[in-house]
């Protein structure tokens, strides 16, 4: 049985909760003028017909000045213009005037009438001075309330400013990951691109098969290799890659930016689906002059493989994000930092293999299948005395890592789903029987004397340098291969990697936990920026670790605001910690992602983690266990132990749900409003059935607290 439990924290807020009476107001634009353009334009029914369009965003493109400018606030400049251009008209009759009192020559009637157009013009000017401070005041008041921003009273000129995020919601969702990554910088001009999908993507909607092979996605055999001629092309209008050449929007676009045209290669997984994309320049980014902004888009052509518009239901119906290279190439190789199970260690036969290394390496030379007939030979696995496993590497964790899954089913994990386990040859009940193993990872062969490699000859980073195995920064080689698919004696040296470790007959059946949170359970002035960091009690399957969520929450005029901006975006990235001053690894899972409370907003943020998340041994989150504090913003550890008969020998700081379906999920908070019900001592947390139910309690709560601060 599939159990899709979750252990959820309570809310963050980026500001304190006696802060969270920000209201999004309506625009009431006060004044003579003013109540003339608010009749016109803002009667009822155009606010019923578009209650959702707190900004006026939808005004704005319905009268065709579109972008992210309120067309209310838009409406508030104009009157301003007016009122300045009235305020000039007056100055110049009191100029008027003063001229024909001087002229007058000691005429009666020139004076009383030198008089009246002084005294006229003077009334006037007062009064359009008094009309423009309160226009100005109401435009600060509702670019303060509304969330807008930018300079309006004096003090720098600019545009006011909304950010909505356009083109981002789509991270984490439909995008799983990319490289170089958002706002990323000091990116090197040799780099490849890469875009990973959650859902498999028909090749054909992004994909030329320019080299006329059939096979959409790939590279001709040849030595040397032209990218521009022996490879596929990547279709322009489905990924939209450009050099910006200058930031002054006041030129046309084909001065501000210049097209890059890149190869492309697809990596197909199971049943011949396609989720990875990696993108190779035909010539160098950037400039060696200056560093230089990309920008990247990903459009709605783009088509999932049941031809469905990748972004189709999104708010944004395209993908887009930037990065910046500066003027140097890279030439320094990639190393393995550190790997699981360590060298010369013991872990169970349910163990997921798994390599990390010390920066983005490119998927299409470490990421295949091990099987008859294959020929994915980069990374060899297997047992010491002869005799592949098959199985297949996948690369995960921001394309810093790989991971290994055997094909042998053995039993099933902690929520009913198949467990894969390494052969060991043993018997099935002799559980003091071990079998040794090797693994291998092979650099790539050197175009001179230093890093810089062949395309598909080995491992390499994103920028096509050879792996160095011994990370001496010295180039060693790459060993000649007798066998492809056997380990060669001579292949255990510099620049390969290699390292043995042994296998038990047995199966590890302990689940993981979450042990810190950071921040803490309801926290608040949580910062824009500030990390959210999510550590485990242990290393865990880091392909899984996507499976998360974070719902950000708001009063209901907040939620109006929330509705104008692409969702939230957010992304895994993971390390090997050693926490807790105790022998061990853990896996501590780092959150990227957009800025909390955006436009100025006081939101509640609930993170939410899955049962689908599994350990390195495969087995899930479940029951939802992680710390607990009855203290606001308090991040404490939860440390659990067990015998080896499954007894609890120690439960600290931890909540305590049940392995039943009615309170297998922890609802983590330390706040608890009058008319809730209080958080059990025995269990430290609300125990819940769904994720559903807990998130709704979450938000009846949030909203009681911003009603006792509005």
């Amino acid at each position: 049985m599939k159990h899709n439990k979750l252990f959820i924290l309570g809310s963050m807020l980026p500001r304190t909760i006696s802060k969270c009476n920000k209201k999004t107001a309506m625009l009431l634009l006060i004044g003579v003028m003013a109540v003339f353009f608010v009749s016109l334009f803002f009667g009822e029914r155009a606010f019923a017909a578009q209650p959702q369009d707190t900004f006026g965003i939808g005004y704005a493109t319905a009268t065709g000045l579109g972008g992210n400018q309120d067309i209310r606030l838009t409406i508030a400049k104009i009157i301003r213009v007016l009122l300045g251009l009235l305020g000039t008209v007056a100055l110049g009759l009191v100029l008027y005037a003063g001229y024909t009192l001087m002229t007058a020559g000691g005429n009666d009637e020139k004076v009383n009438q030198g008089k009246k157009i002084l005294t006229n013009g003077l009334i006037g000017l007062a009064i359009i001075l008094s009309a423009l401070a309160i226009v100005q005041f109401i435009i600060g008041q509702l670019a303060s309330a509304t969330g807008f921003r930018g300079p309006l009273n004096g003090g720098g000129s600019g545009a006011i400013v909304f950010d909505s995020f356009s083109g981002s919601g789509a991270l984490g969702r439909i995008v799983k990951d990319h490289y170089p990554f958002r706002d990323d910088i000091n990116i090197k001009r040799n780099t490849r691109m890469v875009v990973t999908f959650r859902e498999p993507i028909d090749p054909a909607s992004l994909i030329n098969d320019t080299n006329n092979n059939g096979i959409l996605g790939d590279c001709l055999e040849a030595n040397p290799l032209d990218w521009a001629v022996h490879c596929d092309r990547l279709k322009g209008d489905a990924v939209q890659i450009w050099k910006v050449l200058s930031e002054d929007q006041s030129l046309p676009q084909d001065q501000r930016e210049e097209a890059v045209d890149a190869a492309v290669l697809a990596l197909y997984e199971e049943e011949n689906k396609a989720y990875t994309f990696v993108f190779r320049p035909l010539a160098f980014l950037g400039s060696a002059e200056r560093n230089m902004w990309h920008r990247v888009r990903l459009t709605n052509t783009i088509l999932k493989a049941d031809g469905i518009p990748v972004f189709d239901g999104q708010r944004t119906l395209y993908y887009e994000w930037k990065f910046q290279t500066d003027t140097l190439l890279d030439e320094t190789p990639p190393h393995v930092q550190s790997v699981f199970p360590p060298q010369g260690e013991k872990a169970f036969r349910n163990t997921v293999i798994q390599i990390n290394f010390n920066e983005p390496m490119d998927p299409t030379v470490v990421q295949g299948v091990l099987a008859d007939g294959g020929i994915f030979t980069n990374l060899i696995f297997g047992k010491e005395l002869g005799g592949r496993v098959d199985g297949e590497w996948k690369i995960t964790n921001r394309y810093k890592s790989v991971e290994f899954l055997s094909t042998l089913a053995c039993g099933q994990n902690s929520c009913g789903q198949t467990m894969y386990c390494l052969p060991t040859g043993c018997g099935e009940n002799d559980l003091n029987c071990e079998e040794d193993y090797l693994s291998l990872i092979r650099t790539a062969s050197p175009v001179g004397d230093d890093f810089e490699a062949f395309p598909f000859s080995g491992v390499t980073d994103m920028s096509g340098n050879a792996l160095d195995g011994d990370a001496d920064g010295v180039f060693d080689g790459k060993p000649n291969i007798a066998n492809p698919i056997v380990i060669g004696d001579n292949e255990k040296a510099a620049d390969n990697y290699f390292w043995n470790f042994t296998i038990k007959n047995k199966i590890d059946t302990s689940a993981p936990y979450i042990e810190k949170v950071v921040p803490g359970i309801d926290a608040q002035d949580v910062g824009n920026s500030d990390p959210v960091t999510i550590t485990y009690n242990k290393i865990m399957w880091l392909s899984t670790l996507n499976n998360m969520d974070m719902e950000e929450y708001g009063s209901a005029q907040q939620q109006q605001a929330l509705n104008n901006m692409d969702e939230l975006w957010f992304v895994p990235d993971s390390s090997v910690v050693n926490t807790l001053g105790e022998p061990g690894l853990k896996t501590q899972m780092n959150i990227r992602h957009r800025v909390f409370g955006p436009n100025n907003l006081d939101l509640f943020y609930f993170p939410s983690l899955s049962s689908e998340i599994k350990g390195i041994n495969q087995n899930c989150l479940y029951p939802g266990q992680g710390p607990y504090s009855n203290f606001i913003g308090e991040s404490p550890d939860c440390v659990y132990k067990e015998d080896i008969n499954g007894m609890v020998i120690e439960n600290r700081g931890c909540t305590r749900p049940t392995f039943d379906s009615g309170a297998d999920t922890s609802c983590a908070e330390s706040i608890t409003p009058t008319g809730f019900a209080a958080v059990p001592p025995e269990t430290n947390a609300i125990l819940t059935s769904s994720t559903a139910s807990c998130l709704e309690r979450l938000r009846e709560m949030s909203d009681q607290i911003l009603g006792l601060a509005g």
